[in-house]
């Protein structure tokens, strides 16, 4: 997915880094009395942590602004596609502004990804910037003052209320 977004040949790839190495029963037991004056659990999956590796350097501390966007939006394409796969159907998508974060090339990309494909809600503060020509079929609403109004391509409002 990060492939689609970006356009590039560079792999992304996930490592899992488990917050348990050995015998998790005894670490348990050794933490226990640390777990009662701390007031939680110090040990076990919820401490465990993913790095994603892109070039062979780690994502959170050197990739670009950019590379860091795709990287999340690639993992969340990768959900929706697993999801697919598994319920026979697409989840439907929100992308809460995320466009704005990304370089024209990558909106075009992933809008030509989830176009006709994924029923996605993308929500934004500037459609201008948008290219709304390469979606097929969509419909622009524009929320003002509380109120939800049709709009046109260019995000004007078609009715009042």
């Amino acid at each position: 997915m990060y492939k689609v977004v970006s356009n590039s040949d560079s792999d992304l790839k996930i490592e899992y880094l488990p917050n348990t190495y050995k015998n998790i029963k005894k670490e348990f037991v050794a933490k226990y009395q640390y777990d009662i004056i701390t007031g939680t659990t110090n040990l076990g999956v919820h401490r465990d942590d993913i790095e994603f590796i892109l070039r062979d350097s780690y994502v959170k501390t050197h990739a670009s602004q950019g590379e860091l966007r795709t990287t999340v939006l690639a993992v969340k394409l990768a959900l929706v596609e697993f999801i697919k796969k598994h319920k026979g159907e697409y989840p439907v998508l929100l992308l809460d502004d995320v466009l704005s974060e990304l370089d024209l090339n990558r909106q075009n990309n992933l809008i030509k990804y989830i176009n006709d494909k994924i029923q996605t809600f993308i929500t934004t503060t500037e459609v201008k910037n948008i290219d709304l020509s390469k979606l097929s079929n969509y419909s622009l609403y524009k929320i003002h003052d509380g109120q939800i109004k049709e709009s046109d391509t260019y995000g004007t409002n078609l009715w009042f209320k």
